[in-house]
């Protein structure tokens, strides 16, 4: 008689621990540890990029071009085989106390190398999140099982740095870039000197482009 609750006992924590091990199993989370959270800005000819590794699982890339504007997008370093629309969500960091998880929207997930690719109102709402002292990431179900659920999250720790220089770095390309105005031409009106104002403005375009790039020698 004394031996069954013993048993009883002794099952209850097995599946504890079995449920335990199951939960931790079914859950992986990929960021950038404390120490290891680098955010890095780097330049180009017409293009700003704010980049940022994730240990094992890939490259987090904010970019902004004067042809394409604002992008986002995730190198992951093992290839997706599987389509589907997650969860983007920012959690709170550990020391925003009393702040909660934000839902951002759902997103598609795509095939290939480069799973995640948003444009510009979704890049500007990561990038608003993260200013604000928030970790935004991506919530989904990834193989092995069915039930592996996993999250993506961009690091604030060391961002504003990284963020301010590429501020600067945009605030300073040109508004278009070369393929926008390398054919067009500019008529004046027979019998008269002056231009209309969006033709004005266009050849300041022009000239603040040609300032900024030194490697145009002659204008026809």
């Amino acid at each position: 008689m004394l031996k069954q609750p013993y048993c009883a006992g002794k099952l209850i924590t097995l599946i504890m621990l079995l449920l335990a091990v199951l939960s931790c199993s079914a859950a992986r989370h990929y960021q950038a540890p404390l120490h290891q959270s680098v955010w890095k800005m780097t330049k180009s000819k017409g293009s700003c990029k704010l980049q940022h590794d994730i240990p094992y699982y890939g490259r987090a890339e904010f970019s902004h071009t004067s042809k394409k504007g604002f992008m986002f997008k995730m190198y992951a370093w093992r290839r997706n085989t599987k389509y589907q629309k997650i969860q983007l969500s920012a959690l709170p960091t550990a020391w925003k106390h009393g702040a909660s998880e934000k839902k951002l929207g759902r997103v598609r997930y795509y095939k290939g190398n480069i799973p995640f690719n948003f444009r510009r109102n979704t890049a500007l709402q990561l990038l608003a999140e993260l200013e604000q002292g928030m970790d935004p990431g991506l919530t989904f179900v990834d193989k092995p099982g069915p039930m592996d659920e996993v999250r993506v999250s961009l690091s604030v720790v060391n961002f504003l740095p990284a963020y301010q220089q590429f501020q600067s770095c945009i605030s300073r390309l040109s508004p278009m870039g070369f393929d926008k105005i390398k054919t067009r031409t500019v008529r004046f009106d027979t019998a008269k000197h002056t231009i209309k104002s969006a033709e004005y403005n266009y050849l300041n375009d022009v000239a603040e482009y040609i300032i900024r790039n030194r490697h145009i020698r002659e204008i026809h």
